[in-house]
């Protein structure tokens, strides 16, 4: 499967695009106001992202969605190798996610609803960074997802239980866990 260009890809792996260095400094300066507030989302760095994107080679997939997309961080990040969207049923995130979309420039598509009433089929790369058990998700994936396609998970303690694990990335301290679908 083709990506959204080679282009994008060299300079993924020689050095980051200035796209990604003005994601990186708007969502640093958000995390550092909610570090201020002792509120503490959960959520990946931009950097986890990114490296974890390049790492599986995202841009050879067409379509991305992050399930439960928040500040829309991944999304945006996504959207740097491949065609990226984002669905979250917070409004306050979502309005948040659509400030910093209009901030970055993004073409993502974004959207306010909850995931498990909308149409996933085609999509080949999602993503979960769950803060409960996500059998209902994982119970629609097995319906709805394309042959080949992968779940991205970003939690040690809520794991799909009936898909198999393809793979595990470790950035850092942190690990990203890959089914296949």
């Amino acid at each position: 499967m083709a990506g959204k260009s080679n282009e994008l890809s060299r300079s993924a792996e020689d050095k980051p695009p200035e796209k990604l260095e003005l994601i990186k400094r708007l969502f640093r300066n958000i995390d550092l106001t909610h570090i201020k507030n002792r509120e503490f989302p959960y959520s990946v760095s931009v950097d986890f992202a990114y490296l974890l994107f390049r790492q599986i080679n995202l841009d050879k997939y067409k379509h991305f969605i992050d399930l439960g997309s928040g500040d829309g961080r991944v999304v945006f990040t996504a959207e740097l190798f491949t065609n990226a969207g984002g669905i979250e049923i917070d409004k306050e995130r979502y309005n948040l996610s659509l400030k910093m979309k209009k901030k970055i420039r993004s073409t993502a598509g974004l959207t306010n609803s909850n995931y498990l009433d909308m149409d996933l089929s085609k999509y080949d790369v999602f993503y979960i960074n769950p803060d409960d058990n996500i059998y209902d998700i994982e119970k629609k994936l097995k319906r709805e997802a394309k042959k080949n396609s992968l779940l991205i998970v970003c939690s040690e303690l809520y794991k799909p239980v009936n898909l198999t694990l393809a793979d595990t990335v470790k950035i850092s301290s942190f690990r990203a866990f890959i089914y296949a679908l």
